[in-house]
C-alpha cells in the first residue's frame, strides 16, 4: 500500500518537535519539564515505530500489514537510580537498509555497562556470514572474505539474545537495529526474547536534549568524548559506534534520576520543521522526497 506524503509525514515524522538549529552548539540545554500536545492524528507515545511494508507483518505486532504503528513508551523504565542500572548498548551492520527483504546482518556489536561504572562493562562482538554477497562495504569496510568463515546469524543471535537479557537496550537509532534482529531471528527460527518497547534511542533524546545535529559523531564531540572529524567518528564500525553511543548516552542521562524519567521524557512528541538527520538534514518536511519518507 502506497502511503501518501502527508499521511507519511503525520505517521512518521511528526511525532518529534524539534526547531532544529545547523549543529551542536554548547550552551547549557536542559530537557523540556513539558511538551505540546501531538498533532491532530498523531498517536502519542512511542519512540519506536516501524513500518510494515504491503503484505509484509511486523514481527513485532503480528497482523500489522502496511501501516505505521508506534510502540507506547508510557511506564517504561525502571525505579532504580540510572547510575546504578545497568544498561546494554547495541548496534547492527546490515548489508543495506532492506532488511525487511534481502538484505543481511553482517556485524553485531553489544556493550552491557552501567554509569556509575562505565569503564567497567561486559562486550560481545561477532561478523555475521550474511549467506549472501555484500554488494557495498564503503560504509563499513566489512566485505565477504571478511564474514566468509564466520557463523550464520542462527549462530549468532541465541548468544547475542542472552547477553542482553532483559535490560534496557540503548542505540542510536536503535530501532533500524531491533528490526533487523526481528527479521533475522524470523528467518532462522531462532525465538526473539528482546522487548521491542524497552529501549531509550539516544538519537530521539538528543531531539529533545536541543541538539541540532543528530549524528552520533556531533553528539559525542558535543560532550567532549571525539573529535567528529576523526577517522573514528566517520567509521561506521559496530563496536566503535557502541563505545560512542554510550559516551553520548552518559552525557544525556546526567540529570536524570532514573531511566523511568528518560522514558517518561522519550514519551513526549516532537515535532520538526525540517528534517533534522540524514541526507536531507535541514530540508523542510514538505520538501522532502516521498521516497525517502517511506524508507524512513
Amino acid at each position: 500500500m502506497r502511503v501518501p506524503s502527508a499521511a507519511l509525514v503525520s505517521m512518521v515524522l511528526l511525532p518529534v518537535w524539534f526547531a532544529g538549529a545547523s549543529r551542536v552548539s554548547k550552551p547549557s540545554y536542559r530537557f523540556c519539564s513539558s511538551a505540546p500536545g501531538p498533532a491532530a492524528g498523531v498517536e502519542r507515545g512511542g519512540l519506536w515505530r516501524g513500518v510494515a511494508r504491503s503484505g509484509s507483518p511486523s514481527p513485532f505486532r503480528p497482523g500489522t500489514r502496511g501501516r505505521a504503528f508506534m510502540f507506547s513508551k508510557e511506564g517504561g523504565g525502571t525505579a532504580m537510580l540510572v547510575e546504578e542500572e545497568v544498561f546494554v548498548c547495541l548496534d547492527c551492520e546490515t548489508t543495506g537498509l532492506d532488511v525487511e527483504g534481502e538484505d543481511r546482518i553482517v556485524e553485531v556489536a553489544a556493550r552491557k555497562f552501567s554509569l556509575d561504572t562505565p569503564s567497567i562493562s561486559e562486550h560481545f562482538h561477532s561478523l555475521v556470514n550474511p549467506g549472501r554477497p555484500i554488494p557495498n562495504s564503503n560504509l563499513h569496510g566489512i566485505r565477504d572474505t571478511h564474514v566468509s568463515e564466520k557463523p550464520p546469524a542462527s549462530a549468532v543471535l541465541p548468544r547475542l539474545f542472552a547477553f542482553v537479557g532483559n535490560h534496557t537496550v540503548v542505540g542510536h537509532g536503535v530501532a533500524f537495529d531491533l528490526m533487523a534482529l526481528a527479521h533475522e531471528a524470523r528467518r532462522c527460527g531462532a525465538p526473539l526474547p528482546l522487548d521491542a518497547s524497552n529501549h531509550i534511542d539516544t538519537r530521539r533524546l538528543s531531539m529533545h536534549y536541543g541538539a541540532g545535529n543528530l549524528s552520533l559523531a556531533a553528539m559525542r564531540e558535543h560532550f567532549d568524548t571525539g573529535d567528529i572529524n576523526s577517522a573514528r567518528a566517520k567509521s561506521h564500525i559496530a563496536a566503535d559506534d557502541v563505545d560512542a553511543c554510550v559516551e553520548v548516552f552518559s552525557g544525556l542521562a546526567r540529570g536524570f534520576a532514573t531511566s523511568r524519567e528518560i522514558f517518561d521524557v522519550l514519551s513526549r512528541p516532537v515535532r520538526a520543521r525540517s528534517l533534522p538527520f540524514g541526507k536531507h538534514h535541514g530540508v523542510p518536511l514538505r520538501d522532502v522526497p516521498t521516497q525517502y519518507l517511506e524508507w524512513l
